[in-house]
C-alpha cells in the first residue's frame, strides 16, 4: 500500500506502548484519522512536536483496508498557534474546537470548508 499525504490538525492524542501513540487527526483531504505512530513517544522520533495539541502538520500515513488504525509514517510540523497557550480563555476554546472536531465528525468523511474554518478559529484565537 501506498502512504497517503494529507494536511491535519492533531485534535487528540494517546499514549499506546512506551514509545508508541495513537492520534486522532482531523485531515482536510480525508476527515478525522485514527493513526498508530510508532515510535511518536521517543525523543529522537520522526515525528518532532508534530502531535501537540492543535498543531497542524503535514503527515504521511497508510491507511488499513479492514478497519483498525492507520499507520502513520512521517509529521512534519507546519503551524503552531503559540499565542494560544499564553491565554487560557483562548486555549479553552481552541480545546473545544478539537472536540467537536474529534466527536463531531465521522471517519473518513471530509469536509475541506470545516478544516480551513477551524484553521482560521485557531489563528483568530490567537
Amino acid at each position: 500500500m501506498a502512504a497517503e499525504p494529507a494536511l491535519a490538525i492533531v485534535v487528540r492524542g494517546t499514549d499506546w506502548s512506551e514509545t508508541s501513540r495513537i492520534t486522532t487527526l482531523f485531515t482536510r483531504e480525508f476527515g478525522k484519522v485514527r493513526a498508530l505512530a510508532k515510535g511518536g513517544r521517543r525523543l529522537k522520533s520522526n515525528f518532532d512536536v508534530a502531535f501537540d495539541l492543535l498543531t497542524v502538520c503535514q503527515i504521511m500515513f497508510i491507511r488499513k483496508a479492514h478497519g483498525g488504525l492507520d499507520l502513520l509514517t512521517e509529521a512534519r510540523l507546519e503551524e503552531q498557534f503559540p499565542a494560544l497557550r499564553q491565554n487560557l480563555s483562548a486555549l479553552y476554546a481552541g480545546y473545544y474546537v478539537a472536540e467537536l472536531l474529534a466527536d463531531g465528525t465521522q471517519d473518513y468523511d471530509p469536509h475541506p470548508p470545516l478544516f480551513d474554518a477551524a484553521v482560521r478559529t485557531l489563528r483568530g484565537l490567537g
